[in-house]
């Protein structure tokens, strides 16, 4: 299940300074007042905060090939295709109410991703909807960063993001809402470009796989892509003309490393994840900062074991004294996606037949 909500009207976005002209898109987005997922913005997203925690490596040292044209020779000008890949990787700092330990049935889960490339670094809070009592901050999240998740009792809780360092008391640029289940687990996701900047919740699988495999969907987070077809290597189609902000079903698969085919127009590009045994996956397809499309996990099902013990009280009870520091969970196989401010402005010309793809195959294996 998915559950849109939009940005308040009125509130200044934490973007970057940019002349780029507004997007546009197809009109069939009914929940967008202002469409913009079928867009190529024709300049570069403005780039992100340099990173203030240790570097990560850089996604452009990946291998990535990219296999461009289609089967009959089609031609057509060169695409700018250009992406704010940055962020910060900072602390989520876990501040939960001191209330007994709960157990796994009476507790619910909740995560968020930051998957909007061109707003900078935002701090997001957690707050009991009675009493606005903050339970977990997150501070300086960057484009492409997922958190653990977060342990909550049931009940309603809002969501909240701010410019990096802003003042917690001013007025936010998101806010949402979340009702939160016992056993079961959702991820709020901000993302889309900052001047449309929206909300989507998203039910997670909890449950664990048949042996041997690894349950996995796709959610399509590409702003510059208009419809993306996802399939494995051995050609399992896990989703078919995915739009911006669709999300596919959960499909299982046989574990271990996976390739994958990113199909968008006439243009295929090629990823790999390492898929676990007995776990549940959302593989988040992401521009990369060339330009080129990527498929990035983030585990569901095992990630439940990373949040903390202690329930919460949604009424708004004494914070802890002792804030525990853990790890913000970037989406593993961009290596550094969510660590590296990067901004690249990819100009590809699409080359005709069976040629010239020969030719970019070659080059990709001189890279090898």
């Amino acid at each position: 299940m998915v559950r849109r909500s939009k940005r308040a009207a009125g509130r200044s976005p934490p973007s970057a300074p940019t002349s780029r002209a507004s997007p546009t898109s197809s009109p069939s987005r009914a929940s967008r007042s202002t469409p913009t997922e079928c867009s190529r913005p024709s300049l570069p997203h403005p780039p992100n905060d340099p990173p203030t925690s240790p570097t990560h490596s850089d996604p452009d040292d990946r291998t990535h090939p990219r296999r461009e044209g289609a089967a009959q020779m089609i031609s057509s000008t060169p695409l700018v295709r250009a992406v704010g890949a940055a962020a910060a990787v900072a602390a989520l700092v876990f501040a939960p109410a001191a209330a007994a330990s709960a157990t796994t049935a009476d507790t619910g889960y909740v995560r968020v991703a930051h998957l909007s490339p061109d707003t900078l670094q935002v701090d997001i809070s957690l707050s009991a909807l009675a009493g606005g009592t903050v339970l977990y901050s997150l501070t300086g999240v960057g484009y492409g960063g997922v958190s653990n998740y977060m342990a909550l009792d049931p009940g309603t809780y809002a969501i909240a993001m701010r410019p990096a360092g802003a003042d917690p008391a001013s007025a936010p640029v998101v806010e949402a809402s979340i009702d939160v289940t016992a056993g079961a687990a959702a991820t709020v996701i901000a993302m889309g470009l900052n001047q449309d900047l929206e909300t989507t919740v998203i039910d997670d699988d909890l449950s664990t796989p048949p042996a041997d495999t690894a349950r996995v969907r796709v959610f399509q987070a590409s702003v510059d892509s208009d419809e993306v077809d996802v399939s494995t290597e051995d050609g399992t189609e896990l989703a078919s003309a995915a739009r911006f902000g669709d999300v596919g079903d959960y499909v299982d698969v046989p574990a271990g490393d996976t390739s994958f085919s990113l199909v968008s127009g006439t243009t295929e590009d090629l990823d790999s994840a390492a898929l676990a045994a007995g776990t549940a996956q959302t593989l988040f397809v992401l521009d990369d900062s060339a330009g080129a499309l990527t498929v990035v996990p983030a585990i569901d099902s095992a990630a439940v074991v990373q949040a903390p013990v202690g329930g919460v009280e949604t009424g708004g009870g004494a914070l802890a004294s002792e804030q525990q520091q853990a790890q913000i969970v970037t989406l593993a196989g961009v290596a550094g996606i969510a660590a590296i401010a990067l901004i690249a402005v990819g100009i590809r010309s699409r080359r005709q037949g069976v040629a010239a793809r020969a030719a970019d195959q070659a080059r990709v294996g001189d890279r090898v």
